[in-house]
C-alpha cells in the first residue's frame, strides 16, 4: 500500500516545489533589477527633461538677441502683398505700390492647321536644321550667365501637326541632354509643347521655367530660317494667328514686362521674381496681385516672440522641477518613495535649481518678480504680472535680455548648473554608469544563478527516476512474495 502510495506521488509538482523553494535568493536578485531600472528609468526623465530646459535657455542665450530682438511686419492689404521680417529688420513704416507680377517668358508659333503640309514643304525645300536656343544660366561668378543650346532635326512627318510634335521633342531632347551633361539645371530648363486653341489648329508653345528678365528666352536662328518661318523668334507680341511673345522681354530689367515692378516710398523696384528679399534689409514682401492704392507696411519689435521665449523657458523649467520633486519624494503616509529619493546628488540639483531662479542679476532688472514672474511653494515659476512684463519689454528689451543672459544673468547662471550634471563626464553620467554597471552585474547573477537551478532540477529529476525505478523493483518483489505465500497456504 505504502509503495503504491509512494509511486502515484506528483513528482512533477514535487519538484517545482523544491526548486521555487530554492530559488528564493533569484526572487531578491529580480527585485533588485526591477529597482536598479526604475532608478534607470527616473534618471533617463529626468536627462530629457534637463536637456528641454537647455534648449530654451540657450535660446534665451542667443548671442545675436534671438526673440529679443526679434521683429514683426504686417501689410494693411495681405491678400495684395504679404510681409516677413527677420531681426535685421529696423522699425519703419513704409508705402508699397504694385504696377505689375513677374512672369515666365512664353513664346509661340505661329497658328498652323493640323493637316496643313506648310512645314513639310519648308523642310523638302530646306533640308535639315540647325538653331539655337539661348537660356539663362547665373552663377555667383556671373549672374548673368546664359547658355545656348543647339538643337538639330529632320522631321519625317508629312502634316503641320506631326512636325511640330517633332520640333518640340528635339528641342525637349537638346534641354535634357543638356541637364545630363551638367551644362544646365534642371529648374533652368524651359519647357516645350504643342498646344491647340481650336479644333482644328496647332501652335508649338515654348516657356522659361522661371520668371523675370533673367530668365528670357534668346534664339539663334538656322541656315534656312526655322525660327523665323515658324515665327517663334518673331519680335513683337503674338495676336490672331500670329506668333512671337506674350509679354514684351524687354532689354533690361527696367522694361521687360517679364519683371515684377514696384515702389517703395515711391522709390521704382524691379524684380525677376514675386518674393522679394533683397529691397530691405531684413523685410520679405512677397508680390500677391498688382495693386491700385498703396499698401501700408509695419515693422516693429516682436514683443510676443520675447514673450513667448521666456515663456517656453519657464514651462520647462517647472516640468524639470516637477520631476526632480516626484522622482525624489518621500510619502510617509502610504510609505512610498520615489525611486531617487535619498539620492544627495540629486537632491542638490533640486535645491540649486530653486535658488539660481531666486539669485539676484545686476542691471536694471534684478530679479524676476521685477519682470512679473512669481515662484510658488513648491519653486514653480509663474508670469503673476504680464503687464509688468509687457512694459518691460516694450520699453527696454535689451535690459530683459541682459537679466537672462547677461555674465551673471539667470539664464547663464542655469545653463552653467545644468550642465555640470548633464555632460559628458558630469553628474548624471556618472550616476547612469554606476546604474549599468550594477545592472550588468546582477543581470550576470540572475543568470548564474538559473543556470545553477537548470542542473539542480536535473539532478531532482535523475534522483525521482532512480526512486522511481527502486519502489517499482520493491512492488514486483512484494507481488512475488505474496504469491508465494498465497501458495503456502493452499497447500496446507
Amino acid at each position: 500500500m505504502l509503495i503504491n502510495q509512494l509511486l502515484n506521488d506528483p513528482y512533477e509538482q514535487l519538484i517545482e516545489k523544491i526548486i521555487q523553494y530554492e530559488s528564493t535568493p533569484k526572487n531578491r536578485l529580480l527585485e533588485q533589477r526591477k529597482r536598479l531600472e526604475t532608478r534607470r528609468s527616473a534618471l533617463a526623465e529626468l536627462q530629457s527633461r534637463l536637456s528641454a530646459l537647455q534648449t530654451q535657455l540657450n535660446n534665451l542665450l542667443d548671442p545675436q538677441g534671438g526673440a529679443f530682438v526679434a521683429k514683426t511686419a504686417s501689410s494693411s492689404h495681405p491678400e495684395l502683398l504679404r510681409v516677413s521680417a527677420s531681426q535685421l529688420a529696423s522699425p519703419a513704416t513704409y508705402t508699397v505700390s504694385v504696377q505689375r507680377l513677374a512672369r515666365a517668358d512664353t513664346r509661340v508659333s505661329q497658328q498652323y492647321s493640323r493637316s496643313g503640309s506648310e512645314l513639310r514643304a519648308f523642310f523638302d525645300a530646306n533640308g535639315p536644321q540647325t538653331f539655337w536656343l539661348e537660356v539663362a544660366h547665373p552663377t555667383e561668378s556671373d549672374p548673368e550667365g546664359r547658355l545656348q543650346i543647339a538643337v538639330t532635326l529632320n522631321p519625317t512627318g508629312s502634316d503641320n501637326a506631326t512636325i511640330l510634335q517633332e520640333i518640340a521633342a528635339a528641342i525637349a531632347g537638346a534641354l535634357d541632354q543638356a541637364v545630363s551633361d551638367g551644362l544646365l539645371l534642371r529648374s533652368e530648363k524651359p519647357t516645350v509643347s504643342v498646344v491647340q486653341e481650336h479644333r482644328g489648329t496647332v501652335r508649338l508653345l515654348l516657356s522659361s521655367s522661371q520668371t523675370g528678365y533673367t530668365y528670357r528666352l534668346g534664339f539663334i536662328d538656322s541656315a534656312g530660317g526655322l525660327l523665323g518661318a515658324l515665327e517663334l523668334s518673331r519680335n513683337g507680341l503674338a495676336s490672331g494667328s500670329s506668333g512671337g511673345y506674350l509679354a514684351d522681354p524687354g532689354t533690361d530689367a527696367a522694361s521687360s514686362s517679364l519683371n515684377a515692378a514696384f515702389t517703395i516710398n515711391g522709390l521704382p523696384f524691379y524684380r525677376d521674381g514675386n518674393t522679394v528679399s533683397d529691397a530691405i534689409e531684413g523685410l520679405t514682401l512677397t508680390l500677391l496681385a498688382p495693386t491700385t492704392q498703396e499698401v501700408t507696411v509695419t515693422v516693429s519689435r516682436d514683443g510676443a516672440a520675447a514673450r513667448r521665449s521666456i515663456e517656453d523657458f519657464l514651462r520647462a523649467y517647472n516640468e524639470a522641477l516637477s520631476t526632480l520633486r516626484t522622482h525624489t519624494s518621500i510619502n510617509s503616509a502610504s510609505r512610498t518613495r520615489g525611486p531617487l529619493a535619498g539620492d544627495g546628488l540629486v537632491l542638490g540639483l533640486l535645491g540649486s535649481l530653486r535658488r539660481s531662479a531666486l539669485e539676484r542679476v545686476s542691471g536694471t532688472y534684478s530679479t524676476l518678480a521685477a519682470l512679473g514672474i512669481t515662484a510658488d511653494r513648491e519653486g514653480r515659476l509663474t508670469i503673476s504680472h504680464p503687464a509688468r512684463l509687457a512694459q518691460a519689454l516694450e520699453e527696454d528689451p535689451e535690459a530683459v535680455r541682459a537679466f537672462f543672459a547677461g555674465p551673471d544673468g539667470l539664464a547663464t547662471r542655469l545653463n552653467a548648473l545644468v550642465d555640470s550634471y548633464r555632460r559628458q563626464d558630469g553628474t548624471l553620467q556618472r550616476m547612469q554608469e554606476s546604474i549599468d554597471a550594477q545592472l550588468g552585474r546582477t543581470n550576470k547573477q540572475i543568470s548564474d544563478f538559473e543556470a545553477r537551478m537548470k542542473v539542480r532540477e536535473e539532478q531532482l529529476r535523475r534522483q525521482f527516476a532512480q526512486l522511481r525505478d527502486a519502489l517499482s523493483k520493491a512492488e514486483s518483489q512484494m507481488s512475488a512474495l505474496q504469491a508465494y505465500m498465497a501458495q503456502l497456504t493452499i497447500h496446507r
